[in-house]
């Protein structure tokens, strides 16, 4: 669940989604399978929603039909619903301040993207990465942090680009540093990612290089 002063949003994997008072009152509530059909795959939904100012954002991505939406905080309307191609993964939307706008960033199967909070148009997209289904994106000031159990997947991507960046807007690959199941952290000055056989890895957030890794 997201919180913000006055309520507690949250969404479920059957779809429902419900906004109720901080003294349990419930506000509304919402079933997007009901409106847009069944989530389909093989490992049901794994996203969790994000908190902008101007609704609750949603990612749907699965083997059918797939979409951003954000829901009107006040009433669960829809603010904006943008279609997308079926995209299997199990990430989470992030919401970052980017030279003072508000931005839907995604990490998912294959693409990292960024998209207006307000309106939900694409601002970039960037394609060709490879494991990325799980771990959501890590926003660090001027760039965004993808995480992928891949080796040399996992990346740093600048986030004033437009349209497609996928050849211009790279900053770096970690070259052996993976991030299967958790999200990667950005602390310090350093990123730090943990892959599946539970090796943790701390890398430099400006250059990407390799600080240490330890087996955790």
């Amino acid at each position: 669940p997201v919180v913000d002063e006055n309520d507690v949003y949250a969404f479920f994997e059957s779809g429902d989604v419900i906004a109720h008072s901080h003294d349990g009152e419930t506000k509304w509530t919402r079933s997007l399978t009901k409106d847009y059909g069944d989530f389909a795959g093989n490992h049901g939904v794994g996203s969790s929603p994000a908190l902008s100012s101007t609704g609750l954002v949603i990612l749907i991505d699965h083997d059918a039909p797939s979409y951003l939406i954000s829901l009107d905080l006040e009433s669960g309307e829809n603010v904006w619903k943008t279609d997308r191609e079926p995209r299997v993964s199990w990430s989470s939307p992030v919401i970052a301040s980017v030279s003072g706008k508000e931005k839907v960033l995604i990490s998912s199967n294959g693409i990292a993207e960024s998209y207006d909070a307000e309106t939900g148009a694409q601002d970039w997209v960037f394609e060709g990465i490879d494991g990325n289904t799980v771990a959501s994106p890590t926003f660090a000031g001027d760039v965004v942090i993808v995480g992928s159990s891949g080796k040399r997947e996992s990346r740093a991507i600048r986030l004033d680009g437009s349209g497609d960046v996928s050849e211009s807007h790279l900053d770096w690959v970690a070259e052996d540093s993976s991030s299967s199941f958790g999200s990667p952290l950005v602390h310090k000055g350093n990123v730090y990612f943990v892959n599946r056989a539970g090796v943790a890895f701390c890398n430099d957030l400006k250059t990407g290089e390799r600080k240490w890794s330890l087996r955790l």
